[in-house]
């Protein structure tokens, strides 16, 4: 997955850094759930939490843009292609990426169950 920032793309990596980037994010330096947070605001389609994850997604590189600029980039992305596609899209990657996949898909799962009770209660 990429993303372009100030005319240059950027690819984004899900791997060890990008974990250590969410629990910093999220606050999450004991427990180490900044994946599932992550994974929860991506179903909520936040918008500040795209940016989080893009962000996170950076992590690995040694030169990377500024939080500012990728929440500008996120923005204009959201922008153009709307929250669903973009998170969508996010959570895609997420749950098909080797070293994610297995739990991702445990976190969407559960998350969709607590939505589904969430409308058949609001109903």
């Amino acid at each position: 997955m990429n993303i372009t920032i100030k005319n240059e793309d950027y690819k984004l990596k899900f791997g060890l850094a990008f974990l250590k980037e969410l629990d910093t994010q999220y606050a999450c330096s004991e427990n180490r759930e900044g994946l599932v947070n992550a994974i929860g605001f991506l179903m909520d389609k936040s918008p500040l939490d795209v940016a989080k994850v893009a962000y996170a997604g950076l992590a690995y590189l040694d030169k990377k843009p500024s939080y500012n600029e990728v929440e500008a980039a996120v923005e204009t992305l959201l922008e153009e292609e709307g929250a669903d596609k973009v998170c969508g899209d996010f959570l895609h990657e997420l749950s098909t990426n080797a070293m994610h996949s297995t739990r991702a898909k445990k976190v969407i799962a559960t998350y969709e169950k607590i939505q589904k009770r969430m409308e058949e209660e609001f109903e």
